[in-house]
């Protein structure tokens, strides 16, 4: 029970919203947001093998919820809400009065690259771990770990803007990814 328990925590956080202050606050926060529901579902998608996949829920939750952060950081700042950590953005000399200007600058992109690489890592684990789900839960799980980690790719493709606009992947990006993905699967299952 303690997954659905520590979401409420999480919750409470939201509700109470305070700057982090470093990189392991926030990865708490993601744990406490996103993990936790990993946690719930692997029962559900996992009959068999779900007591060898926490850490699978873990890092997705990381890296899903590290890029939510990523893709809102205007949307949640003009909220007064920032998750961008405190130590990550003294240690890129990038300042709270830069984030409040919308500032797209090199200190800018450092700290988001740091947070970007570091879910693009946790994307990566989860995808290693796949084969440990049902067969019939392997492809579409795959497919949205797949299409969750190009919103990255393109705040990149946007010049970093995530203050004047809602970066998506578009449509025919999506059907480019899926078909390379069910390719990549039935390569490996001959």
């Amino acid at each position: 029970y303690a997954p659905f328990f520590e979401m409420i925590e999480g919750q409470k956080m939201d509700l109470h919203h305070k700057p982090l202050d470093t990189e392991e606050e926030l990865l708490n926060y993601c744990y406490l947001v996103a993990g936790t529901v990993g946690l719930m579902l692997i029962p559900i998608l996992s009959k068999e093998n779900h007591p060898l996949l926490k850490s699978f829920a873990i890092d997705l939750g990381y890296a899903m919820q590290i890029t939510n952060i990523l893709r809102d950081i205007g949307e949640d700042y003009k909220n007064q809400r920032i998750y961008l950590p405190k130590t990550m953005m003294d240690q890129a000399n990038y300042s709270l009065e830069d984030l409040s200007f919308g500032k797209i600058s090199t200190e800018f992109i450092s700290v988001f690259e740091d947070l970007a690489k570091k879910a693009e890592v946790y994307y990566q684990s989860a995808l290693n771990q796949l084969h440990l789900f049902d067969s019939e839960v392997r492809i579409p799980l795959g497919m949205s770990i797949i299409l969750y980690r190009e919103i990255i790719q393109t705040c990149r493709q946007a010049n970093y803007d995530v203050f004047t606009r809602k970066n998506y992947v578009s449509d025919e990006r999506k059907h480019e990814l899926i078909k390379a993905f069910m390719k990549t699967q039935s390569e490996e299952m001959s």
